[in-house]
């Protein structure tokens, strides 16, 4: 049985392997395209961990946002209930004067 080795459209480190005689074709792997194939799977394997671990930093980011933007509304309404007990302590006070004044 006769062979013909051509380069395979791939990469240079794959073989398309085709039998003369008969219809069926087999393609070999080389050793190096195997390795730089599961290197590949790795990167995309660590790409995809990354992807997922900025994914749940944006979430957590956003999450403390939420919570510094609620405290800061929190602080805000804080600030606002003392302005208007400030303000109603003087009121009081100017009326008690007015009332004593009046006795």
């Amino acid at each position: 049985m006769l062979f013909d080795f051509t380069p395979f459209s791939a990469g240079p480190d794959k073989l398309s392997v085709k039998a003369i005689s008969g219809p069926s074709e087999v393609q070999v792997h080389t050793e190096n395209a195997h390795t730089e194939t599961q290197e590949l799977r790795q990167e995309i394997h660590l790409l995809r961990a990354d992807m997922q671990r900025m994914d749940r930093d944006r979430q957590q980011d956003r999450l403390h946002l939420q919570d510094a933007l609620d405290s800061g509304l929190q602080q805000q309404q804080l600030e606002l209930h003392l302005d208007v007990h400030e303000e109603l302590a003087h009121e009081r006070a100017h009326l008690r004067k007015e009332i004593c004044q009046q006795i």
